[in-house]
């Protein structure tokens, strides 16, 4: 079932590693919607005997220990060429879908909407399922100095960047966000996410889905956000 299947509509947030998409997905969520973060399915994922039987065949008993992957030397591993990567998603990439899937069935219905928060949106088919899907995009050493609390450097990144199609992105997504500046969620009216916030907003808005009910939502959605920051200024809707 695609995504136009569903009741609640799906909007799926993408980037490169650090550009913020976790943190706008969260606060989006928190206030309007249900995250669905694909990393952390990714990590349940990663415990399942199945997986770790496949994990353990293709990547050799040394990223097991105990009976659980090691993501660190899992990682080291599968992102240190083309075909550890695409090997590792062949492997993953099922079962995460199959948990999402699930998530969407048990939410439909319940009012607001998904935040499908996956890093490779685009690259494993997730885009498909969105009603809306929007990419997050941000300098380079912007992103590393995010991911120096990860304990990521130069060249880790540069590993995990493998996995990504940042033209992609940018050609696949509905709305292209730049998170270049600070995320402070926690003071969102002295900041620039919030305009971001209502950019996405007004392109829901600018979607029509199948469920007259959506558009409803979408406006009092508007509205609501509009009241909290007083944001009365005209916006213009952004491009394709």
């Amino acid at each position: 079932m695609d995504g136009a299947g569903w009741l609640n509509p799906v909007v799926g947030i993408t980037g490169m590693p650090g550009a913020g998409k976790t943190t706008v997905a969260r606060w989006f969520a928190r206030r309007y919607g249900v995250h669905i973060d694909a990393d952390a399915l990714g990590h349940e994922v990663l415990r399942q005997q199945e997986v770790v039987r496949q994990v353990r065949e293709r990547f050799g008993p040394e990223v097991i220990r105990q009976g659980e992957v090691q993501r660190a030397a899992l990682a080291a591993q599968a992102f240190s060429s083309p075909e550890g990567i695409a090997a590792l998603n062949a492997i993953c990439h099922p079962p995460i879908r199959a948990k999402v899937m699930a998530l969407l069935a048990a939410g439909a219905g319940t009012g607001g909407f998904f935040v499908l928060d996956a890093p490779l949106l685009f690259e494993s088919g997730f885009g498909d399922i969105c009603q809306l899907t929007v990419s997050l995009h941000a300098p380079r050493a912007r992103r590393l100095g995010r991911l120096a609390s990860r304990g990521w450097d130069e060249i880790e990144l540069g590993r995990r960047e493998r996995g990504h199609d940042e033209a992609l992105k940018r050609r696949r997504a509905q709305l292209r966000l730049d998170c270049s500046g600070e995320l402070e969620v926690g003071s969102l009216a002295s900041s620039a996410l919030e305009k971001k916030i209502i950019e996405l907003e007004l392109a829901l808005r600018s979607h029509m889905w199948r469920d007259p009910r959506v558009g409803v939502w979408a406006s009092a959605v508007i509205r609501t956000l509009e009241d909290e920051f007083s944001w009365k200024e005209e916006l213009a809707h952004p491009g394709p």
